[in-house]
């Protein structure tokens, strides 16, 4: 540790004391820390009681999204301000230079970019019209921090000053009135890997690296041209965020290497993520020191982009479309026992032999009872998103976030688009979106068939704003009832283009 004056320890320790009891708890804090208890043992026991009786195979992935949601839902608790925007994270590995990224589309030195003190704490930066940095503890209360107190919550606090106050926050929200885009809200979150030896806290940066952007709806991620390419970490990483979330990549520090060099390292991440089947909008040199050489133009019109069309996502839709999943294991269990049914009275109406028709009875009596057991999970389910969106309206309410016209316990349902005339409208040549074509690519991969009807409805509920023009104002198609009904390899190929 470093020798600290009289004046830098006593304003240290006043740091931690504001820091451990906080100075304003979010508005409603009782009603939102119960609410939030109870959206949590919905999660954790009441659907893991329901799960007990069938469950899909993906069952551990929508628990562990579930919990991502309810952890994003607790930081716009403490930050209504988050409430509305589009989310962007910057991510990458330790010392990828991902802050300094930052700082430099933002024209002003925000963040800590030395080389020991990286990132440590989550930090939310969006326009607002007064400068202001704001940190959440684990009590959800909130803590206001000046300049040079935010700076030193980095991994090097503790060798700085002998203390360790960034452990106690959760995130911090940095508010700047000339933040470029008013949609937008950039998220620096911690590098993932750390090259000091320290595996519990690689672990635990890993693990809120990896919450934050799975919460965002656009990633930039970004690659140090004296790594020489993307490395194996980063593109298990890249694979395990949500594939339809639109990723730029950003090789940064394109001024260490000769011109050559940077052309292969971005041709070699091209091809690397290419081959993973990790779909990204581009892969772009960049330099905070040479800006005439690798200019910042093309991350500054992708984020105008993202800005200008990527629509806003609520919690509601996030918890929604994990619901969906097992909805869609639930039907597909009751089609196949209707369809065990049927099969089972034609064999009982063609036998003539009694011993025969016994058995057949007993089956058909068993796959009765299946077939209503289906259907009462079912019933159960909608109960229980019922319940949880009864709490998280109560919740949202008392955090002081914006409410969209027509949320509450039913929000997420949507009505009927004609999917097939709708992707076919996308796909035509001159369409603006690259957020879409990017989806419209994973149709076109080869896949699993049982995982596209998943795919086509999440994103056509994800972007329901931009898509709904497209739509058709009848019935919806064939192609929509299909999707609707199962998913087989002779369905999926209509879809194809």
């Amino acid at each position: 540790m470093s020798v600290l004056s009289p004046d830098d320890i006593e304003a240290r320790y006043r740091l931690l004391c504001r820091v451990t009891a906080g100075e304003t708890a979010a508005a409603g804090a009782a009603v939102i820390n119960d609410e939030f208890d109870a959206l949590q043992q919905l999660v954790r026991h009441d659907l893991m009681e329901l799960a007990r009786h069938g469950a899909p195979s993906d069952f551990s992935q929508i628990v562990a999204a579930l919990e991502e949601g309810l952890g994003q839902l607790q930081q716009l608790c403490g930050f209504p301000l988050l409430a509305g925007r589009k989310t962007v994270g910057v991510g990458g590995a330790f010392s990828a230079g991902k802050s300094s990224l930052i700082n430099a589309l933002l024209g002003q030195q925000l963040l800590a970019v030395e080389i020991d003190p990286t990132t440590a704490l989550p930090t939310y930066l969006l326009r607002h019209q007064q400068s202001a940095i704001l940190a959440l503890n684990y009590l959800l209360q909130k803590v206001e921090l000046s300049k040079s107190e935010f700076l030193s919550l980095t991994h090097g606090e503790e060798e700085a000053y002998g203390s360790n106050a960034g452990a106690m926050l959760q995130s911090a929200l940095y508010a700047v009135p000339e933040f470029p885009w008013p949609e937008l809200a950039l998220i620096d979150v911690p590098g993932y890997s750390k090259p000091d030896g320290n595996v519990l806290k690689a672990c635990t940066d890993a693990r809120i690296a990896h919450a934050q952007l799975s919460a965002a709806q656009a990633v930039i991620w970004v690659v140090s041209v004296e790594a020489g390419g993307i490395s194996e970490q980063d593109l298990v990483f890249l694979a395990s965020l949500p594939r339809e979330m639109a990723c730029l990549i950003v090789v940064s520090r394109a001024d260490k290497r000769d011109p050559q060099s940077v052309a292969a390292v971005v041709k070699g991440i091209g091809e690397a993520v290419s081959a993973r089947g990790i779909a990204v909008l581009a892969v772009v040199p960049v330099s905070t020191r040479d800006s005439q050489a690798y200019p910042l133009s093309a991350v500054r019109e992708q984020l105008q982009r993202w800005n200008d069309e990527l629509p806003a996502i609520g919690p509601a839709e996030r918890f929604k479309s994990q619901f969906f999943r097992y909805e869609r294991y639930l039907a597909h269990e009751a089609q196949q026992r209707r369809r065990q049914l049927g099969l089972m009275k034609r064999i009982l109406a063609l036998s003539t032999e009694v011993e025969a028709q016994h058995d057949a009875g007993e089956l058909l009596a068993e796959m009765q009872l299946a077939l209503e057991w289906a259907l009462r999970q079912a019933a159960d389910l909608q109960a229980f998103q019922q319940r949880f969106f009864a709490h998280l309206h109560t919740l949202v309410l008392a955090s002081g976030m914006a409410v969209p016209a027509g949320a509450g316990a039913g929000q997420g349902c949507l009505p009927p688009l004609d999917l097939l005339s709708l992707l076919r409208a996308l796909h035509a040549p001159g369409h603006a979106s690259q957020v879409h074509r990017r989806h419209l690519a994973l149709l076109s991969r080869p896949a699993d068939a049982t995982r596209r009807p998943s795919l086509l409805r999440r994103t056509s509920q994800r972007y329901l704003p931009l898509l709904q023009p497209y739509s058709a104002a009848a019935e919806a198609s064939n192609a929509a009832r299909l999707l609707h009904l199962g998913s087989r390899p002779a369905t999926v190929r209509i879809l194809s283009f």
